[in-house]
């Protein structure tokens, strides 16, 4: 990576970071005047990596190399998480959503310097219509999905707060539970839709790739990160069914199946992926 790119990276994460830092403090402390300071990073650090972004796509003269590369696509989930952070800034109904999203943005930042040299699948660069799709879908998903999660442990903070019968900063600062419980359950269909979309697009790419040699039916078969993908599509799946057809499961249950998920989600996503040969 060029030291411009390295250096504006590098400010971004700090910037992300301390800004992750006043999101959960002012969630505790929701009167604190630091308002301005969190907005003004928080801006910062997007406008960063998406400097870092669109430099890294002029130098190959090509957008879709931001959805190609480890490093670019990790830094592309901090980019939309930070995004979304910055709506809830200034949409009341989810406001104080950014005290948990921001860690997760921070995560996904440091992670991304780990991808830095790091070597890309077998699977190389493509640019068939069906892998910029699938690309794309995915990482819609994965940011309503980690929205959803978000809102769950909102909805958990709030409802222990209540359980409590003491005054907390909470009260007054966050939305009610109903909104948070919408909040979530929207997120976790329209997740669970671009998820289940995304997935049949890299079923098409999967095709192409054993006709072309590139992989073999095994190779996409016993990945562990297609295989934990497949894992995760059946929770969500199971979650929504009992969700719509179970009345009990909904509220606390389901604000813990979206943070759990959420949370496994991201390990995939961080984790697993690296040990991938396909993807």
């Amino acid at each position: 990576m060029p030291s411009d790119q390295l250096v504006l990276s590098v400010l971004a994460a700090v910037f992300l970071g301390a800004a992750s830092n006043a999101a959960v403090h002012r969630a505790k402390y929701p009167h604190d005047r630091s308002s301005l300071a969190l907005q003004f990073m928080t801006v910062v650090a997007l406008l960063l990596n998406v400097s870092v972004l669109g430099m890294r796509a002029l130098a190959v003269e090509d957008i879709r190399h931001v959805l190609v590369h480890r490093f670019d696509v990790t830094l592309v989930f901090a980019v939309t998480l930070t995004a979304v952070a910055i709506y809830a800034q200034h949409f009341s109904p989810i406001r104080g959503l950014d005290g948990f999203l921001l860690p997760v943005a921070t995560l996904f930042q440091v992670f991304a310097f780990v991808q830095m040299g790091v070597d890309e699948p077998l699977l190389q660069y493509n640019t068939a219509s069906w892998f910029i799709v699938h690309q794309l879908s995915l990482l819609a998903a994965g940011t309503f999905l980690v929205c959803g999660g978000a809102g769950g442990a909102v909805y958990l903070a709030l409802l222990r707060a209540l359980r409590r019968k003491r005054p907390s900063p909470l009260f007054g600062h966050l939305a009610p539970l109903e909104t948070w419980e919408r909040f979530g359950r929207w997120n976790l269909v329209v997740g669970f839709i671009l998820l289940t979309f995304g997935i049949l697009t890299g079923m098409c790419e999967a095709a192409q790739s054993v006709q072309a040699a590139q992989a073999t039916r095994a190779d996409w078969t016993t990945d562990k990160f297609i295989v934990a993908s497949f894992v995760v599509w059946a929770l969500y799946a199971l979650g929504i069914a009992a969700s719509v057809f179970v009345p009990r499961f909904r509220g606390r249950r389901a604000a813990q199946l979206a943070l759990g998920t959420g949370a496994l989600l991201v390990f995939i996503v961080l984790v697993v992926e690296q040990v991938s040969k396909v993807h």
